[in-house]
């Protein structure tokens, strides 16, 4: 699995369009064959800041992603963007499941 995070600072009076264009995004990405998720987060503490994450099962499902249409619209967003965005590549070995919160403190008394 491949994990891409994305981080956009945001021009204030701009804030708006990317979020409400990022979103459009959506149902586009996930359609994509190879995608598993397709999240965007705006950050309370910098509200001019919003992030996308995207998993991917692999690197070529996603390397093909990076040359389609959908991924051309998103870098479109540049010009609204107060400095360049950040994109991060995580290749994930092995994805482990965590027994609840509540399990792992009972195991700690």
């Amino acid at each position: 699995m491949v994990i891409v995070r994305i981080v956009l600072e945001v021009l204030p009076a701009k804030r708006l369009e990317v979020v409400q264009t990022v979103l459009s995004l959506t149902e586009r990405m996930t359609m994509e064959t190879g995608c598993r998720n397709y999240s965007t987060y705006c950050d309370l503490s910098e509200g001019n800041m919003v992030s996308v994450f995207e998993e991917w099962d692999n690197r070529d499902v996603l390397d093909r992603h990076l040359t389609s249409a959908v991924f051309s619209i998103f870098l479109g967003l540049r010009s609204l963007l107060s400095k360049p965005h950040c994109i991060q590549v995580y290749s994930v070995l092995k994805v482990e499941r965590l027994p609840g919160v509540d399990g792992i403190r009972e195991e700690a008394v």
